[in-house]
């Protein structure tokens, strides 16, 4: 499957701070997907999004169409560009990225995105499938005759 996504011209950018735990989240739902990004729906916004390993982007379900030759879709509204967020000194630490609007009405967005963006991430990694534990079998066989150190 593919999508195609307009980038129109910014209309404004501020550097910010995202919390650990929402990084995090979506790192680890990104890590689990085979291809190259991860669609988010963020249906109480009626938003999509969609995670890259160094951006994330959102667009508004009900915003502008375009098409463009035998391209078409619909614009970005806002994105998180992350730069070298994998330096970090524990996963407990924040990520610095940069905010990036690209429509008008961006004043409430930058502070609910967050909030509504993890809480659907964390419901997508609670429907994947769990591996390791549950047909564990755990065998210990002695050894006779072992040097402890």
């Amino acid at each position: 499957m593919q999508e195609t996504f307009f980038r129109p011209d910014e209309i404004s950018r501020k550097s910010k701070v995202l919390a650990a735990s929402i990084f995090n989240a979506y790192r680890l739902l990104l890590s689990h997907s085979e291809g190259n990004c991860v669609f988010v729906p963020l249906r109480s916004m009626q938003f999509q999004s969609v995670a890259t390993a160094n951006e994330v982007i959102f667009i508004d379900s009900c915003g502008a169409y375009h098409s463009h030759g035998e391209s078409a879709g619909r614009c970005i509204s806002y994105a998180w560009q992350f730069f070298a967020p994998l330096n970090r000194d524990s996963l407990t630490q924040s990520v610095n990225y940069e905010w990036v609007c690209y429509c008008q009405n961006s004043a409430s967005m930058d502070s609910r995105l967050p909030a509504e963006y993890h809480r659907e991430v964390e419901y997508h990694l609670s429907k994947l499938p769990r591996k390791g534990n549950r047909n564990l079998n755990l065998n210990i066989i002695p050894l006779k005759h072992i040097v402890s150190y």
